[in-house]
């Protein structure tokens, strides 16, 4: 199967904080879940470089937009890379591609007749020098500089997305997989008839229109950043000799859209609509889109400093010690909050209790009783189900983006092997029937090895790091059962965070320090 994964694009205004990144963390599950499958992956992402939220900052930092997005794309380059996001291409929008491929692909919706023409009364911010639409303004203020906006009258290009109202009614009639938030407000969206979408605004900062008279105006950001899913991926397809539609418009194909709760209209109407304005709608479209993290039960805000970066965590902890609890703890169906307390528990008694406990112990008694080599006749049926149906099992949960559960059924077979090593107890074995020993701990070694596939989406590198121990080359998402077990080396994959922690970040967090 051919499978795309776009996940947002943030604004290269600023340094990310762990609330937007929680939202992303999905989209790079899922691409090394596929990619263990034998799927053919594509990975999206980049810097969204236009529209005012990135030129009021240049503004407000008295720096050019491009110095701006400059400073922050690399840092993005840098934290994703750090965080283990194996994107296929992380670009930006302001690239020479992207605007060319944005304007051929509007020139086409125009030339169809899906982009028309219209006066209209629009609201426009003197302040900002810049246009909104409805969801930039808020009691009649700005909602970038909250400064009182005024109605103007203008000439624009408006997308035609009422046409596609029963297309898009057909889509979430038909599609089992959208996350409840999505579902819900799609209705809403639906039930209130879908609105033709103004897709240009008076700013100097954009994509430049590609029709004839509308030359001092820009086209809205938001039809650059969606379109830039296909650019992306399109780079990456061209240079795989492949072509557009085996990935965007095959029935056997599969697109994942990541992304936060404020962003769904966008991803569930004005998209696919777009998508199939240009004759792109065979593939299926699965929206996962997060609810909202909270922290320390409060909402994360820039402007108070209320808010853990990431160059800051993942300067002090342990990189998968952070994609376990974002991914553990996500906003999947409803929001979720981070507290440092739970962070270091989670670290503490889940990663080092019991994961880091079990791998130790069975690593460590195959090394010292066994000079670090064991060998088996075959695995117990009863285990080979117990391993098979777990990959299955947690397969189906990625797809469905039920993240959360896929990891309780993780844990759940880390239990039964622990359960099954203290049952047995080798320490006795070893002394009175070395035999049985080695069958118990080649068991336990089997499904470490399970686990060295099944947890990679979650944390890749402990994963790579018990793989070196086991000399283990690959990740498959299946089980293969590995005849002869030579243990390389043995050390600890996590460690304890002191609880005393968590009060020090909680009073650097309150005192902004962050």
């Amino acid at each position: 199967m051919k499978v795309i994964i776009g996940n947002a694009w943030p604004y290269a205004n600023g340094s990310l904080h762990i609330g937007r990144v929680s939202s992303w963390m999905a989209g790079d599950i899922l691409a090394r879940y596929h990619r263990a499958k034998g799927d053919e992956v594509i990975f999206v992402s980049g810097s969204d470089c236009h529209g005012s939220p990135v030129l009021n900052k240049a503004k407000e930092i008295n720096k050019s937009p491009e110095e701006l997005i400059n400073k922050y794309h690399r840092e993005f380059v840098r934290c994703f890379n750090k965080l283990g996001f194996s994107f296929d291409i992380f670009t930006r929008t302001d690239s020479e591609y992207h605007e060319k491929q944005v304007k051929n692909i509007i020139k086409s919706l125009y030339n169809k007749g899906f982009i028309y023409e219209k006066e209209t009364e629009e609201f426009y911010c003197p302040k900002c020098c810049d246009t909104l639409d409805e969801f930039g303004i808020k009691e009649g203020l700005c909602n970038e500089c909250n400064s009182k906006v005024e109605v103007r009258s203008s000439n624009n290009l408006f997308f035609k997305l009422s046409y596609f109202q029963d297309y898009i009614q057909n889509i979430l009639d038909e599609e089992e997989s959208w996350r409840e938030n999505a579902i819900k407000i799609t209705k809403r969206y639906l039930e209130g008839g879908l609105r033709d979408k103004i897709l240009t605004r008076e700013i100097n900062w954009g994509i430049e229109v590609p029709v004839e008279g509308f030359e001092d105006k820009r086209v809205y950001v938001w039809i650059d950043a969606l379109l830039a899913y296909v650019t992306a991926s399109k780079i990456v397809i061209e240079e795989k000799g492949q072509s557009l539609e085996e990935y965007w418009n095959n029935e056997e194909s599969r697109i994942y859209l990541v992304h936060g709760k404020e962003n769904i209209p966008f991803h569930t109407t004005m998209f696919p609509a777009m998508l199939s304005g240009i004759g792109l709608e065979k593939s299926e479209i699965r929206i996962f889109s997060s609810q909202y993290l909270t922290l320390e039960g409060k909402t994360f805000s820039t402007n108070r400093n209320w808010a853990i970066w990431v160059p800051y965590i993942m300067e002090r902890y342990n990189i998968d010690s952070i994609r376990y609890y974002l991914i553990s703890r996500g906003a999947e169906e409803k929001n979720s909050d981070f507290t440092w307390r739970d962070f270091i528990n989670a670290n503490n008694n889940e990663l080092v209790g019991e994961l880091g406990n079990f791998t130790n112990r069975v690593l460590t008694f195959i090394k010292k009783n066994f000079n670090g080599e064991i060998k088996g006749e075959e695995l117990p049926l009863q285990w080979k189900n117990i391993i098979r149906r777990t990959y299955a099992s947690v397969g189906n949960k990625f797809e469905e983006g039920e993240f959360k559960s896929g990891v309780k059924e993780m844990f759940n077979l880390i239990k039964q092997g622990n359960d099954f090593f203290n049952k047995n107890k080798p320490w006795i074995l070893i002394n009175n029937n070395k035999k049985k020993c080695e069958e118990v701990l080649y068991i336990c070694a089997q499904i470490l090895v399970a686990l060295t596939d099944l947890m990679n989406p979650i944390i890749p590198f402990t994963c790579e790091k018990i793989k070196m121990f086991l000399g283990i080359k690959d990740t498959k998402w299946s089980f293969e059962e590995r005849k002869n077990i030579r243990v390389n080396r043995v050390e600890f994959l996590f460690d304890k965070i002191d609880k005393k922690v968590s009060i020090e970040e909680l009073n650097r967090l309150k005192n902004k320090k962050i």
